[in-house]
């Protein structure tokens, strides 16, 4: 038996260990991709995703954050005056109706050559649950001092939270949701 009969393959190649642990990505990272996904599959049970399927611009989403989007994006194009309009409250000024309304960074999407405003508005919608998520993940591990597991098993149930399905049908107050824990 020679000395080389000895060496086992561990020491030529390292053996993998027996389950692979994600330990190495943030909390909030993984809490941000499972809200996402979970919301995501909500989606398309409820048939949002399908074409002709439904949608979540019900009810003032529809009514007031749909004609102020089409608004704005009429102004950006030039299609129309950004400033004065007759047509919104009898010709009140509309600044502060898209301030209200229309000012929020996601709105950057809606200006994606291709996309239909449903389509847009599902995709914000996937990541302002996936930011709630990763807000409240965050909150719970530095002020809550929460281990990771229960702070991603919070993080989902503050994301789908029952005051998070009532409010999902005013679009401005999603933003609340993932604004609240880092404030």
């Amino acid at each position: 038996m020679n000395k080389t009969d000895n060496i086992t393959t561990d020491k030529i190649i390292p053996r993998l260990p027996e389950r692979i642990r994600i330990q190495c990505l943030p909390t909030p990272f993984i809490a941000f991709i499972l809200g996402s996904f979970l919301f995501t599959i909500l989606l398309a049970i409820n048939g949002f995703l399908i074409p002709g399927g439904g949608s979540i611009l019900s009810g003032d989403n529809f009514d007031q954050f749909w004609s102020f989007s089409f608004s704005l994006l009429r102004s950006l194009k030039g299609e129309q005056d950004f400033w004065y309009s007759f047509s919104l409250y009898a010709g009140s000024g509309t600044i502060l109706a898209y301030l209200v309304y229309a000012f929020n960074p996601f709105n950057v999407l809606y200006l994606i050559p291709g996309l239909s405003i449903i389509t847009v508005s599902h995709i914000i919608s996937v990541i302002k649950a996936g930011l709630s998520a990763a807000a409240f993940s965050l909150y719970s591990t530095r002020v809550l001092k929460q281990d990771r597991k229960s702070a991603l098993v919070f993080s989902l149930c503050y994301a789908f939270s029952s005051w998070a399905v009532t409010m999902s049908s005013i679009y401005n107050w999603i933003d609340c949701l993932y604004i609240f824990p880092i404030m």
